[in-house]
């Protein structure tokens, strides 16, 4: 009987958060981690609906408990790195998505994502003047998605900017490779 109990509130969790619903799909997954707290489904279903709710602080902590449950869940490293964008954790937004695609290289939001992040701290470092850090995250951009000719330009553009024109020039001749 409790088993079917958990399955009706996992049911009924993801039909609320299908419907957007993510007031109800939160409260339904709270029950059933309450009924199971060793559903690492559950407890990744309320971090999601808290994220969706603007509530990262709770949804770093459930969906910390579904990642010490399965540490192997991509999809879980993902939500984990959502709920700390909303907290403005980019170290942590890139930790998690990192681990989200060592897990599962065709990840379908993660990949965009740490470009995403990627980029918006290495135009931070660059604003702070930490030319060093800037160029680690380009770098790193570089290496998430090496067929994207954005890569290759933000590499052009940074070593221009520091007047490295042979590093500028040797990128842009990687890039016309690539093409």
């Amino acid at each position: 009987m409790v088993n079917e109990g958990l399955n009706n509130y996992l049911v009924e969790g993801q039909a609320a958060f299908g419907r957007h619903d993510y007031a109800v799909a939160s409260q339904v997954f709270e029950q059933a981690a309450s009924a199971d707290p060793r559903n690492k489904v559950a407890w990744k279903g309320l971090g999601f609906a808290l994220t969706a709710q603007h509530r990262a602080e709770d949804a770093v902590e459930a969906l910390t408990k579904a990642t010490q449950l399965d540490q192997q869940d991509a999809d879980t490293h993902y939500g984990l790195a959502l709920a700390f964008q909303h907290l403005g954790d980019d170290t942590r937004v890139i930790r998690e998505l990192e681990t989200c695609l060592a897990l599962r290289e065709d990840h379908p939001a993660a990949r965009p994502l740490l470009k995403q992040t990627l980029k918006r701290q290495a135009e931070k470092a660059q604003l702070l003047g930490n030319v060093e850090w800037a160029e680690r995250h380009l770098r790193r951009l570089f290496e998430v998605d090496k067929k994207c000719p954005e890569s290759y330009l933000e590499l052009v553009k940074f070593y221009h900017g520091q007047a490295r024109h042979a590093e500028a020039i040797a990128w842009f001749q990687k890039l016309e490779d690539l093409a």
